[in-house]
């Protein structure tokens, strides 16, 4: 319509007039202003080397590597901590040992497996006490996965000085689900290492996806694991009518935790899409005269938060568990990791620190829900593992969050435990909230009693992500502080004492630690060893270690141990024996 008005007034004007321009009717529109590009630095927001951790990439050979999740074991058994990496979600693994000698981490030349071995994620450990870190390769078994493969259990060997790994056939772990992660841990108390098997969404039986049970696996001698699965009470219920396990959850990951403090672990599950979380007591069926476990979370906070009581899918979209005791009341304290967006409901469940508020039996725990949305009006945060550490050596718990995912607003987050038990964020100044960290663990690289620690770097929702390894060094200044690295060796236990509860009894409190070295969906894994930092004016009074063994009593091992840091001295390192003994450094109590 316009187009022909005009021209129909060009044609009058131009027969019957001496306008000689053509008049502007309509104005010209305005210049789009020209859009700013903002860049978003993929590193820290901030350039240069903070006051608290410092960029060794370089310095320890690690330049120009990726990572999706990181292993930091002594896989070669020299003692030193080595890395291992999975370059991606699925991929084989690259091995890296440490060269004292030149304080650098050098790739094997050789492939340890002798042939193609892929894997979602790994787990190391030593199943048959000889010195070496036998290994678990797991995959997620999703949709798309090619092939789908079980559970597969490698035995470590040296030769001619080199380190191989022989796969070994478990008779009753052969088929192939969608497990998200498995837990390491001794159940009963026997000496032989189990496993907890957390199964996720299974895409196997149809198009609709179905949650597939968790299962648990009791270790014996030689490799072999025998199912007791029927030891998680209804865990595998079948519905004909529903054609579903109707008390199986999504378990997105799983962790392990000593709650009500008996001496037995007991096991954390995560669910995702709302479903609720899982507390599997360790209980003693007086019936049938063996462990079982039982499922508290409802009505203890660890379920879900308030809001999502009335609603059977009312929790949220958890990604992982953690425990401890953060403000060193003897209370277990457990940490949990959310998906949150801005467009959720709010009645959805963000990250939390659930704090332990009794100690009778079952557990319960008063919720603290934390968001980093800075103020924004559209945000994401994805806390998807996190790592204990007591950075600073002031006796109190210190986390780095792998808030990652959802670029641009998911980066590393490093909370610092204030006097008062708040934790405040401080990894932008920190010059440490690298976007989309992957596989962050924690290890002590120079032996300084100051923990470091290495993250990866995920492309995911961000293809253009420049990826790569990031090796932190601790730089914090100590200020008078000590600390005290534990090392434990079981005999009759499993040999890195897995499941033990450690406690170190200063001045002022006690520090609780549980011995768990792997945690979150497709974990990575922390280093060997348990660190506590002493304050000034905390001097060190007593250590007691529940050990995971029965003693002649049939009730776990807890042994007291004496000793007092040298004069002078910042940071020692000793390693604890069953039978009483404090050795020092890192040694065996097989001599």
């Amino acid at each position: 319509m316009i187009r022909t008005l005009l021209f129909t007034s060009i044609f009058v004007f131009s027969g019957c007039s001496t306008l000689k321009k053509i008049p502007k009717l309509f104005k010209k529109d305005k210049e789009q202003p020209k859009r700013e590009v903002v860049k978003i630095p993929h590193g820290p927001s901030l350039e240069g080397t903070g006051t608290y951790f410092k960029d060794i990439t370089k310095e320890v050979g690690l330049e120009g590597e990726i990572a999706t999740h990181i292993y930091a074991v002594d896989f070669d058994g020299d003692g030193y901590t080595d890395i291992v990496t999975l370059p991606f979600f699925y991929s084989r693994p690259k091995f890296f040992s440490y060269i004292p000698e030149t304080k650098k981490y050098v790739e094997l030349k050789y492939n340890p497996f002798g042939k193609v071995v892929r894997a979602s994620y790994l787990t190391f450990f030593d199943v048959d006490k000889d010195g070496l870190l036998d290994l678990l390769a797991g995959t997620l078994n999703q949709k798309s996965a090619l092939p789908k493969e079980p559970l597969k259990i490698f035995k470590a060997s040296r030769v001619k000085g080199q380190i191989h790994y022989k796969q070994v056939l478990a008779t009753n772990i052969k088929d192939a689900r969608p497990t998200s992660s498995v837990s390491i841990l001794d159940f009963n108390l026997d000496g032989y290492i189990d496993l907890f098997e957390a199964n996720w969404l299974d895409y196997s039986k149809g198009s609709s996806p179905k949650a597939s049970p968790d299962r648990l696996y009791m270790g014996k001698k030689n490799f072999d694991y025998q199912e007791v699965s029927y030891l998680l009470e209804d865990e595998a219920r079948f519905s004909k009518a529903n054609n579903a396990f109707v008390n199986a959850m999504p378990s997105f990951s799983s962790s392990t935790c000593d709650l009500d403090q008996n001496g037995f672990p007991d096991i954390l599950t995560s669910s995702s899409g709302g479903h609720p979380n899982k507390m599997w007591m360790n209980l003693y069926d007086i019936q049938h005269k063996e462990r079982i476990f039982k499922d508290h979370a409802n009505g203890s906070g660890y379920e879900h938060d308030g809001f999502g009581m009335l609603n059977p899918r009312g929790g949220g979209n958890s990604l992982y568990s953690l425990c401890t005791d953060y403000n060193n009341d003897g209370v277990m304290d457990i940490l949990v990791g959310e998906v949150s967006h801005s467009f959720d409901s709010e009645n959805r469940d963000k990250s939390s620190f659930l704090t332990g508020s009794t100690r009778e039996f079952p557990p319960k725990f008063l919720r603290s829900e934390y968001v980093q949305d800075n103020g924004r009006r559209v945000w994401s945060q994805s806390d998807k593992r996190s790592v204990f550490g007591d950075f600073n050596n002031d006796g109190l718990i210190d986390i780095l969050v792998e808030n990652t995912g959802y670029p641009p607003y998911t980066r590393l987050i490093y909370f610092i435990q204030e006097p008062d038990h708040g934790f405040e964020n401080v990894a932008k100044d920190a010059k440490i909230d690298i976007l989309n960290p992957s596989g962050v663990v924690t290890l002590d690289i120079d032996r300084d009693g100051r923990m470091d620690f290495i993250t990866g770097q995920s492309n995911v929702r961000k293809a253009d992500l420049p990826r790569r390894i990031y090796v932190y060094k601790n730089i914090i200044p100590r200020e008078g502080r000590q600390s005290l690295r534990i090392f434990l060796d079981g005999i009759k236990s499993n040999i890195h004492g897995w499941g033990a509860m450690v406690e170190v009894e200063t001045d002022h409190f006690t520090q609780k630690r549980w011995a768990e070295f792997i945690t979150g969906p497709q974990p990575s894994q922390s280093e060997y060893g348990l660190h506590f930092g002493l304050d000034l004016k905390n001097s060190l009074k007593n250590i007691t270690v529940t050990w995971p063994i029965l003693e002649k009593r049939q009730i776990p091992l807890r042994v007291d141990y004496q000793y007092k840091i040298p004069k002078g001295r910042e940071h020692s390192e000793i390693t604890l024996c069953e039978d009483g003994r404090v050795l020092e450094g890192r040694a065996s109590c097989r001599n």
